[in-house]
């Protein structure tokens, strides 16, 4: 039997993901970019999937921000739009500990 790289699945979720991205929540944005970043996969979907969290924004929870935040750290994105967005963002005030670490760690890096 065959088997699947990570990469390969990711590529094929990605794939299957690009169309729906519209249809998306806060935390499947937020899950699907963490993943990638996790897997280091580096695709025109990472460009889509910020834009639409910045434009979603109001709707992502403390763990979805601190999740994108750490996602553009890992990937070595620096993306001025979504940064300014989640800084802004009211939910900073309901941070949990682990959150506001994670939160300075993306920023940090």
């Amino acid at each position: 039997a065959k088997t699947a790289s990570p990469t390969a699945l990711i590529q094929r979720v990605a794939d299957e993901a690009s169309g729906r991205l519209p249809f998306f929540e806060a935390s499947d944005l937020s899950h699907l970019i963490w993943a990638c970043s996790r897997l280091l996969f580096h695709d025109p979907l990472i460009g889509d999937i910020v834009a639409l969290s910045v434009a979603r924004i109001r709707d992502f929870k403390a763990l979805h921000l601190s999740s994108l935040s750490w996602s553009l750290a890992k990937m070595v994105l620096f993306h001025s739009p979504a940064l300014q967005a989640i800084s802004e963002h009211e939910a900073l005030g309901e941070f949990s500990a682990t959150h506001l670490a994670s939160m300075s760690w993306a920023v940090a890096t």
